[in-house]
C-alpha cells in the first residue's frame, strides 16, 4: 500500500543528507580569490593539452557533447587525462538527457569538475546526492565542483532568466554564463554584453556570495584588455575556447600564451 508519509520522510532524509554533503564542500566554503583565473575549453589534442598546462591555465575543459565541433569521446578524455600532471584541473563538459546518463559519464572519467549544459536544479540535487553515495562506497575520495552553464545574450535579463539564475546558484557551486544561441549554450563564439554579464553575476552573488562564476562566450585577449578590470570585480574565471584556435579543436600555442599572459597581468 502507498504510504505518503513514509515517502515524505524518506525524501526529507535524502534532502538533509544532500545539503549536509554540499555544505561541507570545501569549494563552497572558500572565500573568492580576487585574482581572475583562466579556463581553456574544447581540448582535443595532447600537444595542446600539455601546452595549456605548462603555461599555467587553472582549469582545462573537455567537451563530451555530440553537437559540439570539439566533441571528444569519453575513452579519449580518459587517455588525455593520463598526460596531465594535475588532474584536478580537468573539467568534464556534458549535456546529459537525465541524471543516470550524467552519473555514468562522470564515473567513467573520474573527473571531479563537472560543467553541465542541461538538468534542472532538482535533477542536479539528485545527481550530487548520488555522487555522495558513490563517495561513501569508497569509489572516490575527493570532492566535486558542479558548474551549471546558463545562456544569456540580450541587453536586458527577463524575470524568468533572473529566477533561473537564482535557482541554479542555490543548487550549484559554480555558474558559467555563455552566449545563448538558437536555444543552446556554447559553440557560438559570440560575446555576452558586459552590462548583461555583470548584472547576471551580481544576481548569483546575491544568492551565494562565494559561488565560482565563469564568463564564457567569445572571450578573447582584446576583451580582457578592454573590460578585464570590470570582469575581474565579479567573475572568478574567464573561459577561452574558439578565440585561441586555428580551426575547431586545434589550439594555437602563441594565442594560448598571450591570453594567459594578458589575464595574469590584469591590475585593478
Amino acid at each position: 500500500m502507498y504510504n505518503s508519509s513514509n515517502r515524505s520522510s524518506n525524501n526529507l532524509k535524502k534532502e538533509s543528507e544532500y545539503f549536509n554533503f554540499v555544505s561541507s564542500h570545501k569549494l563552497i566554503n572558500k572565500r573568492r580569490n580576487s585574482n581572475l583565473k583562466i579556463k581553456i575549453c574544447g581540448i582535443c589534442f595532447k600537444e595542446d593539452l600539455k601546452e595549456i598546462e605548462n603555461n599555467g591555465a587553472d582549469l582545462i575543459g573537455f567537451i563530451n557533447i555530440k553537437r559540439s565541433l570539439r566533441y571528444v569521446k569519453l575513452e579519449k578524455i580518459v587517455k588525455l587525462s593520463r598526460i596531465l600532471d594535475d588532474k584536478d584541473k580537468m573539467v568534464l563538459v556534458i549535456e546529459p538527457k537525465n541524471v543516470r546518463e550524467a552519473l555514468d559519464q562522470i564515473i567513467a572519467t573520474d573527473i571531479r569538475n563537472i560543467q553541465l549544459h542541461s538538468l534542472s536544479p532538482a535533477e542536479i540535487r539528485e545527481l550530487l546526492f548520488k555522487l555522495s553515495l558513490e563517495d561513501k562506497k569508497g569509489i572516490h575520495n575527493s570532492q566535486y565542483l558542479v558548474i551549471r552553464a546558463i545562456g544569456i545574450s540580450a541587453e536586458n535579463l527577463t524575470e524568468d532568466q533572473i529566477q533561473k539564475i537564482k535557482a541554479f546558484a542555490l543548487t550549484c557551486q559554480g555558474i558559467l554564463f555563455d552566449y545563448l544561441w538558437e536555444g543552446k549554450t556554447g559553440g557560438s563564439g559570440k560575446e555576452i554584453p558586459l552590462k548583461t554579464a555583470l548584472k547576471a553575476a551580481k544576481i548569483v552573488r546575491s544568492v551565494r556570495a562565494n559561488s565560482k562564476i565563469f564568463l564564457a562566450g567569445g572571450v578573447h585577449k582584446a576583451r580582457i584588455n578592454r573590460e578585464g578590470k570590470s570582469i575581474k570585480q565579479l567573475f572568478d574565471y574567464v573561459d577561452f575556447n574558439s578565440t585561441l584556435e586555428d580551426f575547431p579543436g586545434k589550439k594555437n600555442h602563441f594565442k594560448i600564451k598571450e591570453a594567459i599572459r594578458t589575464v595574469r597581468e590584469l591590475k585593478y
